[in-house]
């Protein structure tokens, strides 16, 4: 099953069969044959207007474009046309030294589609970005007429400008980007616990003699600033290297965490009601344009500084988060025909990765992970016997949900019914399964849905949390 980017219903499309019956748009092939081996990442850019939504989103994409010069192997691709016409008509207007126009409150949010492949250690990634207009948060009703938008965003983006922000006159503050967002996914009914929140400071250059010194260091000491305009020579003297890049953008993170909560004015109060909303959160800070855009001359050479840095925030598990703290057992049973062939226990695997759990597969009957591998592939060589405690003696359960995939009865299933696993154990089954569990699904082949079924197995992570 394919989430349509346009409407985000799920259908089970292909290249050749790629018109969405909900909305009657035309998914990309490149899309979908993407997002059938890495889950899309769905990213929503908030920000109020005027703080530089679209001058980022901008240098992001030209820095996208010239990731193979410091990657090797590494290249981009714009999956629609819109995607394509809407980065060209930005880029335009930059280099004709304009402010690129904002995005309106009743445009039809309509996504950026950006391929990024073989970059950090993935053979392909594909961002669906949403960029949502600056009046969009003013009030819990407007959030909900992008409702579907926001729910499946697990990274959103608050793009603030300080400067912008010291001066508005109508008494916002940073504190009520996060309140509204909040506040409307209580009333979508929409849980936030394990979303990403990355607060991206915009026009660092006009703040910049306020800052703390390592801040303006990191700033200052961006090897890629220039990415654009280097020579192949010049930037093969400064390969990227994923892992010192990443230590550095954490310790910034930290950093600029600690000048919000000092400094800027809100701040605190802001950490904090992340923090009580079970989500993560990392800052990171950019000038899009090394000046003042408001008096840029056209033709202008812009330095763009750390406008690499929300990307990679996005791409990484966990959103650059720390180590997930539960684990996610697939426990199948080697007989289940049904579940065993094809790519299904693939596809659920995948769905799972989305959530940012880290996740082994077992087959029954046996004590060690069932693939050195992670992701799960082939059909079983071995048999073994229905039991659940081989596996389940070796896990914690204070910290690990299993979800149980079988079509025949389980021997020592209710051996655990009075167990501390009674609460983390979730069973996928056909219809046929004779025994009862509070957690359980009977899917069959017409009505399997890997996401349908990932999502009702969080529905147990969530609540027990």
């Amino acid at each position: 099953m394919i989430i349509c980017p346009y409407c985000l219903s799920k259908h089970n499309l292909s290249p050749t069969n790629n018109v969405c019956p909900s909305c009657g748009e035309e998914v990309p092939p490149k899309y979908i044959q993407a997002t059938r081996k890495t889950p899309p990442v769905f990213i929503v850019t908030v920000g109020m207007t005027q703080h530089g939504k679209s001058t980022l989103l901008d240098s992001i994409a030209v820095t996208v474009e010239n990731l193979g010069k410091i990657s090797d192997g590494t290249f981009h691709s714009y999956l629609d046309a819109y995607t394509f016409d809407s980065v060209r008509g930005i880029r335009k207007q930059v280099l004709e030294g304009k402010v690129p126009d904002s995005t309106t409150k009743d445009a039809k949010p309509r996504p950026l589609l950006i391929g990024i492949h073989n970059f950090l250690g993935v053979e392909s990634n594909t961002l669906v970005i949403y960029d949502l207009a600056g009046e969009v948060f003013d009030d819990i009703q407007t959030v909900g007429l992008y409702a579907n938008a926001i729910i499946h965003a697990q990274t959103i983006w608050f793009l603030v400008s300080l400067a912008d922000l010291e001066e508005d006159k109508s008494g916002r503050s940073i504190f009520d980007l996060i309140e509204v967002y909040l506040a409307g996914m209580d009333q979508l009914g929409t849980p936030t616990r394990g979303r990403d929140v990355l607060i991206i400071y915009t026009k660092s250059d006009k703040i910049v003699h306020k800052l703390p010194s390592a801040i303006r260091g990191y700033m200052g000491k961006d090897p890629y600033r220039n990415l654009k305009d280097m020579k192949r020579n010049e930037a093969n003297l400064i390969p990227f290297d994923d892992y010192s890049y990443i230590q550095e953008m954490r310790a910034i993170s930290q950093e600029l965490k600690d000048y919000t909560m000092d400094d800027v004015e809100g701040g605190g109060a802001l950490i904090n009601r992340i923090k009580s909303s079970k989500m993560t959160i990392n800052f990171a800070i950019t000038s899009a344009t090394g000046s003042d855009v408001d008096n840029r001359q056209a033709g202008v050479i812009l330095t763009r500084f750390r406008v690499l840095d929300p990307l990679l925030w996005s791409l990484m598990p966990s959103g650059g988060g720390e180590p997930p703290a539960t684990q996610a057992i697939i426990l199948v049973d080697s007989t289940a025909k049904m579940f065993t062939t094809g790519d299904k226990l693939g596809m659920i695997y995948d769905e799972l990765s989305a959530q940012r759990m880290d996740i082994n597969t077992y087959y029954m009957g046996n004590m060690q992970p069932a693939f050195s591998a992670l992701r799960p592939d082939g059909v079983p060589k071995r048999k073994y016997s229905p039991l659940v405690g081989l596996a389940l003696d070796q896990l914690n359960p204070a910290t690990t949900y299993v979800m149980i995939i079988t079509e025949a009865n389980i021997h020592d299933l209710y051996d655990y019914i009075y167990s501390d696993w009674h609460e983390n154990l979730f069973v996928v089954t056909t219809a046929d399964f004779p025994l009862t569990w509070q957690h359980k699904l009977e899917v069959d082949d017409a009505s399997f849905d890997a996401r349908d079924i990932v999502e009702r197995f969080m529905t147990i992570v969530l609540r027990k949390d």
